[in-house]
């Protein structure tokens, strides 16, 4: 049973979320931190769709998928460390341990 079903129109709004952040992604990211990515950690997708060279994804979210995480657990090079909690009850990062964070569309859930 799918804990979560988004709402029909939310992979075009992601699209043009992640549209805005292409500009300033590099092309090599050593740790990147995803706040709220969603149940199928879809900015990592589009990262390795754009060929951007992930060593660590930090992924943070409640409703990680079981089956999404076993999918992107196959991907080459990837270190991904899922963190499946609240973004609210991630109170410390140590000090310049990533080189991206990112977070679309999760500070209406704080």
């Amino acid at each position: 049973m799918k804990l979560f079903d988004e709402n029909l129109l939310e992979p075009l709004f992601s699209a043009l979320r992640f549209r805005q952040s292409w500009q300033d992604l590099p092309r090599q990211v050593s740790v990147c931190i995803d706040l709220g990515c969603g149940p199928e950690m879809r900015y990592l997708s589009e990262m390795i769709k754009k060929k951007v060279d992930v060593g660590r994804y930090v992924g943070i979210d409640p409703l990680l998928s079981i089956d999404c995480l076993k999918e992107k657990a196959s991907l080459d090079g990837v270190i991904l460390e899922p963190i499946a909690k609240p973004v609210e009850y991630i109170t410390t990062l140590p000090s310049e341990s990533a080189d991206l964070v990112v977070g679309f569309a999760f500070l209406e859930h704080i």
